[in-house]
């Protein structure tokens, strides 16, 4: 099976792809809209931040967790440094894989805003709409509300206010944008979930 540490290795670098290249989609709106000092700022931070990531994740601070701070519930990661060998040594078609499903996501992700803005006769361009939203997804993580909830509604309505589009327009597009998002996901969890439970009273 499946133990707790292979889990959060494969969930760790599935999510490490989805911030690195969110991030990226996001410098691009961070130049075009907060200027070039904030960009270097911005690109500075995440440089240092991948680096620092890279020496938390060597063998000599994982194996510091594992004794000194997790101690006896380390068994319940077993596996996790081996998957992450395993990552990099034979997971380049994995990690590519899992690269091109997620700027696939990306590109899809900026298809309902679009049509959106069309359904209220307001056409805005794809490319912005995936910056802008990419840009405002990026800093909603900033830790101020639960799930940036707000934080990326107002930062995605200022931004679109900066290319001109009238602030009913993007306030309708991404009210209904995050219904839909929030609608989509929850029937993407509930519903495996009540597969997985339905299986296994049948295996019962």
């Amino acid at each position: 099976g499946v133990t707790a540490g292979k889990g959060l290795s494969a969930i760790m670098v599935n999510k490490l792809i989805s911030l690195v290249l969110m991030a990226l989609v996001a410098s691009i709106g961070i130049y075009l809209f907060f200027g070039v000092n904030n960009f270097l700022i911005f690109m500075t931070v995440l440089v240092i931040g991948l680096i620092a990531l890279y020496f938390m994740l060597s063998e000599k601070v994982r194996r510091f967790i594992r004794i000194k701070i997790l101690k006896s519930y380390a068994k319940y990661f077993e596996g996790f440094s081996k998957s992450l060998k395993e990552y990099k040594k034979n997971g380049k078609k994995v990690i590519l894989i899992n690269v091109v499903l997620t700027i696939t996501k990306i590109l899809v992700g900026g298809i309902c805003p679009v049509l959106l803005f069309y359904s209220v006769n307001r056409p805005v361009s794809f490319l912005f709409i995936i910056i802008i939203f990419n840009t405002a997804g990026l800093l909603a993580l900033v830790p101020f509300t639960l799930s940036g909830l707000g934080i990326r509604e107002s930062v995605s309505l200022f931004l679109f206010s900066q290319i001109n589009v009238d602030m009913g327009s993007a306030g309708t597009v991404v009210i209904l944008a995050t219904i839909i998002a929030y609608t989509l996901g929850s029937i993407i969890f509930f519903i495996p979930k009540k597969w997985w439970l339905e299986n296994k009273k049948l295996k019962k």
